[in-house]
């Protein structure tokens, strides 16, 4: 497929018969799940593949080749190796970087443009990675895992690890769809330095991964700028402006709990620095953590390496440690990091399970990986003891989380002690979870005191604004009881008494600190985006795994977490006809199987509600899907998950009050009238052995259509004058009679009314609920006897009498084109916007055939390709189908165009035109 530019037009297919493949195969979630080994077949043009590979390193020039995941194809998928140690270092097993939109432009798999393929050179487990990653994920950005068998033109290479690249797609998908900032990689020696103004100076130490072409570097200089040279006592401030400084020293805690010096805390690059566009300040990325738990020494002894202090410093600068760690509350703040690492994920209770879970995946491919580094005994005893290898220590998985924990406790007990006051749970978006004395619902927070004694607070800071900690000094009405619980009503109005804050809180996420009245950070707590009536905080009073929890106001928080919803998708996004809508939610629950949740979508087609159970897949992703409706008929839709101790979520978050929508079929409908005899002597019997009126019905699309509730009419204004029998179905492909003789007493498919062979109407509508739309008529004058009114090509073509009829049989061949707008009028406003469509070509021809199609925008006095040409290969009497985006700029003038797909050569043999009026206003 060519995408072409011209005029301000740009199309983008969403899914068609070009290379990409279908984005309905397969969610990030579930490509990204250590539930599942995925496999990979790479297929490339020629028998020495591998010494091709080899000789391209260097470059990292990739090569086009047919990838397979899971049995679904990624045509000219770009392959290459990747890596330094891992693949520098001996053995036949190298990883691999596929890019899908190589050579195929916005191709993508499972909404990423390309996956990393780690082969486990470091490590006997293959679990360093994926575990690291998930920890990384409860409190940072980070990319997600999974695991696949690797084959390269039929060859088993092995396991693999799977990780997500970092790169504008995965800012997009992992902070929100709008950004567009400027991406670092710290490679290959990005220490943060000080190097002056000249950007000269940093060109070979950092690499620009996106919007190459402005090479806009002058954020990156001023906030290495204020990074080095601001002075202590203004760094909280300062960096404030150009830092997301709790989310690096969340990074750096796990550095160096799992001591993963292969990265900026050590050899000073595998990481990724972004600028936000939402927040205007940067954000650190962790990356490459294959060498997690003690694989890379740096400096170091390898025996000193589990007991390393967490606050090792590299002998090279390092200011983004330094810098930040002489700060004393980012000091305390980075303790407190290592305490909840230590009190959750960095712990046995934590890891064991999902050490053995892996474990029981990855044994039986482990074996079977004919290229691994490693034994399986050693891949078995790894997980527990450390192995001896060469001059290097491999630190087993769970001693190295006992003495790790041992050394970080040791560390943070003496300066932080026990904690006396803690932010135990928030409501950023209260609507009726608690009211204050007004009766009003407010943002709060609740504080615990875990100790026997009340404890006033006078004097002590509460702020969501870490530059100005005594944002609201807190008067002695501040008591939090002892082993009890306080609601400070964060509302921004602080004449309705002590309670209330002079500050509200953002549901759209920040953080809330709280201080002691010397200026120590006594807790703190960072929330993302939160819902209606949703709560975070901890689970358990004063537990300190922080997260969404139950919402418990003044009572005390219970240890189960409540199902969060994290995404719905719906697709088609422009169904076919005949076609269900598929719903693909992601459902994260920490303390239920997928066993204890039910997952419902909640849906309405304008006869009330129904509801119809998704199932799990892998990832927390659950399937379900709604059967076919007829055309035009809106879906009012909401999704509900409930546990087992009734926990509970809605998406949208207000639902039911509030649902999304969507609409089957925007198209045509799948069942069409395709012949019918007003005047019918001798051609066709019925049961009864009369010559009566008839209509032909043909299911053109590929699945049955029950027409239930169906009606057809010979008059207008009455659509619901015959209505179609319970249980008729209409096979795919399929034809049938339906009888217009007014006698219903003859059999169920057996109309009230008959067929005027002087002319008339004739009209098939939906059910009632629809609002009796009508889905196809024809108006027809007088008739011949035995002469029938036929559509030629079968099913969609144009409408004539013939002396040949052919009841139950094709009645000729031939292509349609047909693109159909998701709105009808498209109007586009004057600063632009975009429109959706349908485009689907028919072959109505009884053998497979070749025909070329493409998009084109007719503007009267110039016709211009927008999309095309694609070559299409359709079967026997088969279509395909494509959603498509058309974008229209502000920038183009005001025009009306007819937007066209057509078929045929380009620009003269256009077999056919399908088009409808687009008028961009001035």
């Amino acid at each position: 497929m060519s995408v072409q530019h011209v005029f301000g037009w740009v199309a983008v297919a969403v899914a068609g018969n070009a290379a990409a493949s279908s984005v309905d195969s397969m969610t990030a979630d579930e490509l990204f799940s250590t539930a599942v080994v995925h496999e990979i077949a790479i297929e490339l043009p020629w028998a020495a593949w591998y010494d091709s590979l080899a000789a391209r390193k260097e470059d990292g020039s990739y090569v086009p080749g047919l990838v397979q995941i899971d049995g679904v194809s990624v045509d000219s998928c770009g392959v290459r190796f990747k890596g330094n140690s891992s693949y520098n270092g001996p053995g036949y097993k190298k990883p691999f970087r596929l890019k899908f939109d190589a050579f195929v432009e916005d191709q993508a798999f499972a909404g990423v443009d390309g996956i990393s393929l780690g082969n486990g050179s470091h490590d006997p487990t293959f679990m360093r990675e994926a575990l690291t990653y998930e920890i990384h994920r409860g409190t940072v950005l980070a990319s997600r895992t999974g695991y696949a068998n690797i084959t390269v033109n039929g060859e088993l290479m092995g396991l693999y690890v799977v990780v997500e690249p970092v790169n504008q797609t995965w800012t997009r998908n992992h902070i929100a769809r709008s950004e567009n900032g400027n991406l670092w990689k710290g490679d290959p020696h990005g220490d943060l330095t000080w190097k002056g103004p000249d950007l000269d100076r940093y060109r070979n130490a950092y690499t620009l991964e996106t919007n190459e072409a402005d090479d806009d570097w002058s954020a990156l200089i001023e906030f290495i700028d204020v990074l080095n040279n601001t002075p202590l006592e203004a760094r909280v401030a300062a960096y404030d402006t150009v830092l997301d400084a709790e989310g690096f020293l969340a990074n750096h805690a796990l550095h160096m709990a799992a001591v993963n010096l292969d990265s900026y805390s050590g050899s000073g690059h595998n990481y990724y620095i972004y600028h936000r566009d939402d927040e205007d300040r940067f954000v650190h990325i962790p990356w490459d953590l294959n060498e997690s738990f003690g694989r890379f020494r740096d400096e170091n002894e390898w025996s000193e390496l589990a007991e390393l202090d967490p606050f090792w410093e590299s002998s090279r600068s390092r200011p983004l440690v330094t810098q930040l760690l002489e700060v004393p509350t980012f000091r305390r703040m980075y303790l407190l990091h290592l305490r909840r690492l230590v009190e959750t994920r960095w712990s046995r209770a934590w890891m064991d399970p999902r050490i053995d879970s892996l474990d029981a995946l990855l044994e039986p491919h482990v074996e079977a990986d004919p290229h691994k580094f490693y034994s399986l005994d050693e891949f078995r005893r790894n997980q527990d003891e450390d192995l001896n290898h060469g001059q290097s220590i491999i630190f087993g998985l769970r001693s190295f989380v006992d003495t790790r924990g041992e050394v970080l406790r040791g560390t943070y007990e003496p300066e932080l002690g026990s904690n006396s006051i803690f932010l135990n749970e928030l409501c950023a978006d209260n609507r009726s979870l608690a009211t204050d004395e007004a009766g009003e619902a407010e943002d709060y927070v609740e504080l615990y005191r875990p100790r026997e004694s009340s404890r006033f607070l006078e004097g002590w800071g509460l702020t969501d604004d870490l530059t100005d900690p005594f944002q609201w000094t807190l008067p002695a009405e501040v008591v939090v009881p002892g082993k009890g619980h306080l609601v400070l009503w964060l509302d921004g109005d602080i004449e309705q008494g002590a309670l209330h804050s002079p500050f509200s809180l953002d549901a759209d996420g920040e953080g809330l600190y709280l201080f002691k009245p010397d200026g120590t950070l006594a807790d703190f707590l960072v929330f993302g985006a939160q819902g209606p009536d949703a709560a975070w905080g901890r689970r358990g009073d004063g537990s300190e795994w922080i997260g969404s929890v139950l919402p418990t106001p003044e009572a005390a928080n219970v240890e189960n977490a409540p199902p969060v919803v994290v995404n719905v998708v719906q697709s088609a996004a422009f169904p076919g006809p005949a076609e269900a809508l598929t719903f693909v939610a992601t459902v994260r629950d920490d303390d239920h199987g997928d066993d204890e949740l039910s997952v419902q979508l909640i849906y309405d087609v304008g006869d009330g509600d129904r509801s119809v159970s998704l199932e799990p897949t892998v990832g927390g992703v659950w399937r379900g899907e709604i059967s076919s409706e007829p055309p035009g008929t809106d879906v009012a839709f909401y999704l509900e998950v409930t546990d087992a101790d009734d926990g509970s979520a809605v998406r949208p978050w207000t639902a039911p009050d509030t649902r999304w929508s969507a609409r089957f079929t925007v198209g045509i409908s799948g069942v069409m009238l395709n012949e019918a005899m007003a005047d019918n002597e001798t051609t066709l019997q019925d049961e009864a052995g009369d010559f009566d009126d008839w209509i032909e019905l043909v299911n053109w699309s590929t699945g049955e259509v029950d027409l239930s509730g169906f009606h057809l009419s010979d008059d207008a204004t009455e659509p619901d004058q015959w209505e179609f029998p319970e249980g008729t179905v209409i096979a795919a492909g399929e034809r049938i009679i339906v009888w217009t003789d007014d006698d219903e007493g003859d059999g169920p498919l057996h109309t009230n009314f008959k067929l005027s062979a002087g002319g008339e109407f004739l009209g098939l509508f939906g059910p009632e609920r629809t609002g009796y739309g009508v889905l196809d008529s024809v108006s027809f004058g007088a008739q011949e006897s035995d002469h029938s009114l036929i559509r030629t090509p079968d099913g969609l073509g144009v409408w004539a009498a013939t002396a040949t009829p052919s009841p139950e049989g094709s009645n000729g061949g031939g292509f349609v084109a047909l693109a159909v707008p998701e709105q009808d009028p498209v109007v586009i406003p004057s600063e632009g916007g975009a429109f959706g469509l349908q485009a689907t070509v028919f072959n109505r021809n009884t053998t497979s055939e070749e025909v070329e199609a493409w998009t084109v925008a007719d503007l009267g006095a110039r016709e211009v390709p927008l999309v095309g040409p694609i070559s299409l290969t359709l079967a026997a009497e088969s279509h395909v189908s494509t959603g498509l985006r058309q974008a229209v700029p502000g920038s183009l003038g005001p025009i009306t165009a007819q937007y066209q797909l057509r078929l045929g050569e380009w620009p003269s043999g256009v077999d056919a035109v399908s088009g409808f009026t687009v008028v961009k206003e001035p």
